[in-house]
């Protein structure tokens, strides 16, 4: 408990700690928040243990982002996907009772261990805490959460610091809502638009026609037997395998450093700009198409029938930046390389190959380990390119 808390000092922290909650200056990430808040309640002289709540994420992926805070440790994040809703443990767990429920749970975990009903109050004793209060924190966009804290003090919570923990609840709810919508519009934004593009955009790179010139290698892909497989499968079924192949294509890019710009249909365009020079982009990209293929081959299990796609590699100096229409605006890179690398990319099925370079990407990735396919006129292309391959298998020993 406080040491001789009083009234006027229980009302005087109170004060405090909304005054800096509603602060203009107090923002940031919300793990930096959590823990100056619980920071601030231990020096106040709580005897805390541990604490955490939980932000939703309006992402596709992401449930939500649980705050953890531990007296040893400080404060940290935890991305907890959609299928945690759908648990056993979760739906009978405190935060699901008191954010669907709104009311608030203190239980003791001073009593005999085996006797308790939540798996949390089990564990939390089992690291030495006595009492467990979480409490509902709803936000003004109708969507509710929770906030918890633990002691180890004997006793468990006084009744004066679980009014303290009640009042401020409204003021924590109102900064962890605004800085989990900044973590919000970041989230998504880099889920539709790609790290680079969302960086751009939240940084006011916003305006129709802006942009800059890079030299980047370029990357195109596309799915064979598309048309057959939607003609002949349930959509549900194509949809499953859409997803798997794009698993399978842009999970390595973005591993390796790359940008996926687009899915459009069953194909793919990303980029690997020249950050670390023209040779790493390069490797990265030969990397990332190595493990694509790899990773088709070890999960094509999880498809309901064979994948197969082609790969391009080609680089060049490309626009990358926000053109559209009024009212829906979109990042991607414009260029005649743009354009060539769609076109080599279709060259892979004509010549029976998963994966085709130009000549432009064997001088900038300057090697000499690759196969010449010939020399070909490419449709709508003036100049004629000549054509590589690798051994993937090669590539996977070396690379991967």
């Amino acid at each position: 408990m406080i040491a001789k808390s009083s009234i006027e000092k229980l009302k005087s922290l109170q004060f405090e700690l909304a005054k800096w909650l509603s602060a203009s200056e107090t923002v940031g990430e919300p793990e930096a928040i959590f823990n100056e808040l619980n920071e601030r309640l231990l020096s106040a002289g709580m005897q805390l243990h541990r604490a955490s709540c939980g932000l939703s994420t309006m992402h596709p992926e992401v449930f939500a982002k649980q705050l953890i805070w531990e007296v040893e440790k400080g404060a940290y994040g935890v991305l907890r996907s959609h299928e945690i809703i759908d648990s056993e443990v979760y739906r009978q767990s405190p935060p699901a009772y008191v954010t669907y429920q709104q009311k608030k749970l203190h239980l003791s975990l001073e009593g005999p261990r085996d006797q308790m009903e939540y798996e949390i109050c089990r564990e939390l004793k089992q690291l030495g805490a006595t009492d467990y209060l979480i409490l509902p924190m709803p936000f003004r966009n109708g969507i509710n959460s929770f906030i918890s804290w633990s002691t180890t003090i004997s006793g468990g919570f006084g009744s004066d610091e679980v009014e303290l923990l009640e009042a401020i609840v409204p003021w924590i709810s109102l900064r962890l809502e605004l800085e989990s919508a900044r973590f919000a519009t970041s989230s998504l934004l880099r889920t539709y638009l790609g790290e680079n593009a969302a960086h751009r955009v939240l940084s006011g790179e916003f305006k129709k026609g802006s942009g800059e010139m890079i030299h980047a290698v370029i990357w195109s892909c596309d799915l064979r037997g598309f048309t057959e497989r939607v003609d002949s499968n349930p959509l549900e079924v194509v949809l499953h395998d859409l997803d798997q192949y794009f698993s399978f294509v842009a999970k390595p890019i973005m591993e390796n450093g790359g940008e996926v710009l687009k899915y459009i249909g069953d194909a793919v365009l990303g980029v690997f700009p020249f950050i670390n020079g023209e040779v790493t982009a390069c490797t990265n990209a030969l990397r990332a198409a190595a493990q694509a293929f790899l990773s088709k081959k070890e999960q094509s299990a999880l498809c309901h029938s064979e994948i197969q796609f082609g790969v391009a590699l080609h680089v060049g100096k490309v626009m990358f930046g926000n053109i559209g229409a009024e009212g829906r605006l979109d990042f991607t890179v414009i260029g005649s390389a743009v354009n060539e690398v769609c076109r080599v990319e279709a060259m892979c099925k004509d010549l029976g190959q998963e994966l085709i370079v130009t000549q432009s990407f064997i001088d900038a990735a300057q090697r000499d380990d690759a196969t010449s396919l010939g020399t070909y006129k490419l449709r709508g292309v003036e100049d004629q390119h000549e054509l590589y391959t690798f051994d993937i298998s090669k590539l996977d020993q070396e690379l991967i």
